[in-house]
Order: structure tokens, then C-alpha cells, then sequence
């Protein structure tokens, strides 16, 4: 009786097999999404956040960003990519590393979200994290630089 089951459970097995997705040739690490929001965090808007950020609050070093309102973003000197705010009130930049000599396009986006502790002002201030696990959230307190 065995015998004559054994049969039909591999076939019931293999159903839908082929359609299953084949792996990539060179797959990425599974990404983490971002933790949700605080409900009570204020959130930033597009019209309050697109300028020119110094981290370092100097606004005369490359330790910046720049959020462009077209939606592209420069991220200190290594960086650039698309910024955009998501549903919870989050900046979410998408970013490719640049290395001098190298094409921006052929590196790999990575995310990194900001979530601000202050309504934004010309002050930004808040917890940015990166979806590279070698990268520890980062407190940012950077200062709106004038537009040149």
C-alpha cells in the first residue's frame, strides 16, 4: 500500500516547482525594512526638508547633505541617489556609493532612513539609520545652510 502511495506524494510534491523563481546569479543579502515610526515623532514633509544639510552644522565641509527638489540627494562626498518621504513622515534616501574612477550606477543602493525627534526647522534633528549592518544609527543635529 505503501508502494502504490509513494508515487502520487512525489508528484503532489513536486507540483508548482516550476514555478518557482530561479536564484539570482549573484544574490543580494535580504534586506531589513525600516522599524516602524513612533506615532509621536513629528514627521517631516518634502517642502520643510529639500536644501542643503550640514552635519557638522559648519555648512563649509563636505560632512552634508543635499536634497534636491527634483528628488536626487548628494550624501556627504561618497553618496548620491534619490531621497523621498515616506507614508510615516521618514526620510528615505537611496543611495549608491561613489569611489573615484567608478561608475556610481555599478554599485549597489542601499537605504538609510531618518526619523526626526524635532519638528524640522533650519535645525534637523533625529536618528538616521542605514540597512548596512556594519553601520550603527547615527544622531543627527545638522544646521540648514543658506542657498548659494
Amino acid at each position: 500500500m505503501i508502494r502504490a502511495l509513494l508515487p502520487a506524494a512525489l508528484l503532489l510534491a513536486g507540483c508548482g516547482q516550476g514555478d518557482a523563481p530561479k536564484p539570482e546569479s549573484n544574490p543580494q543579502p535580504a534586506l531589513e525594512a525600516p522599524t516602524p515610526a513612533d506615532p509621536a515623532a513629528p514627521k517631516i514633509d518634502a517642502a520643510s526638508i529639500a536644501g542643503a544639510w550640514s552635519f557638522d552644522r559648519t555648512c563649509a565641509t563636505e560632512d552634508a547633505m543635499g536634497l534636491m527638489p527634483d528628488g536626487k540627494v548628494y550624501f556627504d562626498e561618497w553618496g548620491e541617489g534619490t531621497w523621498a518621504v515616506d507614508p510615516e513622515g521618514r526620510l528615505v534616501l537611496t543611495l549608491r556609493e561613489l569611489t573615484p574612477g567608478d561608475d556610481a550606477a555599478a554599485s549597489a543602493p542601499f537605504t538609510m532612513t531618518l526619523t526626526a525627534t524635532a519638528p524640522v526647522t533650519d535645525d534637523l534633528v533625529g536618528t538616521l539609520v542605514s540597512i548596512r549592518a556594519n553601520e550603527p544609527p547615527r544622531q543627527v543635529n545638522a544646521k540648514r545652510c543658506p542657498a548659494t
